[in-house]
């Protein structure tokens, strides 16, 4: 038998669950318990987005990684900033349109949208 379920109600850390199967005679058995951790990410400033020349990104957690990918997801951009919260990136060198900031901290990875233009936006 399989048994899913979501719980919209998921404290951060690790929280444990059982299922009590209950028969028609009144007999029930419950399942073994089961863990699920989540883990709370730390937030991620992005600014300013859309950005020119430069972006700031700041976060509570140590940034491990980060990858820049153009529209089609390549790989246009790489660096390994050593654990710092702060890190500047110069956009100078990518032509104006729609990116994605991949940054890697110790509780994971993930994905940020980031618009590069060219000059001011009325």
């Amino acid at each position: 038998m399989q048994y899913s379920f979501i719980d919209a109600k998921h404290a951060y850390g690790v929280n444990y669950y059982r299922v009590n199967q209950i028969d028609f005679d009144g007999k029930h058995q419950y399942t073994r318990t089961v863990a699920s951790e989540l883990k709370k990410k730390g937030e991620i400033k992005i600014y300013p987005n859309p950005a020119q020349s430069k972006v700031t990104l700041h976060s509570d957690l140590s940034i491990q990684e980060i990858v820049l990918y153009n529209s089609a997801m390549q790989k246009v951009g790489y660096l390994n900033p050593k654990g710092e919260n702060s890190v500047e990136l110069d956009l100078s060198q990518h032509k104006a349109g729609i990116y994605f900031l991949g940054i890697k901290t110790q509780n994971g990875l993930t994905y940020h949208l980031l618009i590069i233009t060219s000059g001011f936006i009325n």
